[in-house]
């Protein structure tokens, strides 16, 4: 969860650009740059003609020409430095510079199943679990199984709704088989505590379906069923909360009549999960700092870029010397690359110089997963 693939890829992919030529043109995705850099900019041998011998096959792709194997070549090579920067970077500048442990968590919020003897017919609500996590821009929950337990087999639809906007964030329909016993779906719910684009800031998510589907009797948990728990509150504290989120059984009417859900008609249990549980996950997503920040990786994303496709037409260089007028001396582009062996001068050095220099600011910036220690440079707190 330290970051979404497919917005970092977004917001990355114009950030430098190729090159190309009126005899191997390239879509204008490839050729955009947000920064005003080329990846062909870096070495004199990566032109637009040498890059497009080194396409990758027809056979092995699913391209229908050569030009677009070669369009799809280039991107396959970007996109892959691009994952492997994020990756880099978040695990080097900002995990690794933390003392202490991995703030990934996964628990499940019941063990085992429910009694049959507490099953309740419920009717005329929506019945489900209010999930609060904490405001904080870079933490997330996340739910990837769910678990429902009932009298009777019955299909249901499971919502997942943000109180705060009043939006619909997600919905599955399981087909619960299993009559008596809890069974477990898999499902991909994402819970932001903190969404600019969709209004979310710390509200809560109501997990629900609506009882009038369900034909059967839901078998739910007793949250107070806490046997070294001396008093109701000390139950609660211990079971459904926790520093960085809370958890709380409830029921909203469905007779609303077009009305939205408002938190003054929900009733909460401590008695009765209404059949649901749940396995959650909590962490950092670091994916809004990373793409806030990102035009100071546009050089260090040249030059890696750039290294990726040098070590293709290494690996490529005897087809590429028997070619005729291609001026290709794989020793130079060694050196070039490498330089004299110590590390200090070549391509590679100065790639490795520009990571070591990237420094993120944190100013301003209140989070448990972030925060500046006294020489200003990134320090992370965790779980």
């Amino acid at each position: 969860m330290n970051f979404d693939n497919t917005k970092i890829l977004e917001s990355f992919s114009n950030l430098v650009g190729f090159k190309d030529s009126a005899k191997y043109p390239l879509p204008s995705d490839l050729k955009a740059s947000e920064s005003g850099l080329f990846y062909n900019s870096v070495h004199p041998q990566l032109t637009p003609a040498k890059l497009y011998s080194i396409r990758t096959d027809l056979n092995d792709t699913d391209a229908t020409t050569d030009a677009e194997a070669y369009a799809e070549f280039l991107q396959a090579v970007r996109d892959a430095v691009i994952l492997d920067i994020a990756n880099k970077f978040v695990i080097e500048k900002i995990i690794n510079k933390s003392t202490t442990p991995d703030p990934k968590f996964q628990r499940t919020l019941f063990r085992g199943a429910g009694n049959i003897a507490s099953a309740v017919k419920g009717s005329g609500n929506f019945a489900g679990l209010l999930i609060r996590p904490i405001a904080d821009k870079f933490f997330n929950l996340s739910i990837k199984k769910l678990g429902f337990q009932g009298t009777e087999a019955g299909v249901i639809t499971i919502y997942l709704l943000n109180l705060g906007t009043q939006e619909l964030i997600d919905f599955v329909d399981i087909d619960y088989t299993n009559p008596k016993n809890m069974q477990y779906f898999d499902v991909d719910f994402l819970l932001k505590s903190y969404d600019p684009d969709k209004g979310i800031n710390g509200a809560p998510y109501f997990l629900c379906y609506d009882q009038d589907q369900y034909s059967g009797a839901a078998i739910g948990q007793n949250l107070l069923s806490c046997n070294s728990c001396s008093t109701t509150t000390d139950a609660l504290t211990k079971i459904i909360y926790d520093k960085y989120m809370k958890i709380v059984p409830a029921t909203h009417r469905n007779n609303m009549n077009g009305e939205i859900m408002q938190f003054s008609n929900l009733s909460y249990s401590t008695t009765d999960s209404f059949g649901l549980n749940v396995e959650i996950s909590g962490g950092c997503d670091f994916t809004d700092l990373l793409i806030d920040n990102r035009q100071m990786f546009a050089p260090y994303l040249q030059y890696s870029v750039a290294m990726r496709l040098i070590e293709e037409l290494l690996n490529n260089a005897g087809g590429l010397i028997s070619r005729p007028n291609s001026n290709f001396n794989p020793d130079s582009l060694r050196l070039s690359m490498y330089g004299d062996g110590t590390g200090k001068n070549g391509l590679i050095a100065e790639k490795n110089a520009m990571f070591t220099a990237l420094q993120i600011s944190t100013e301003g910036i209140t989070s448990v997963c972030l925060k500046c220690n006294n020489k200003g440079t990134l320090k992370v707190s965790y779980l």
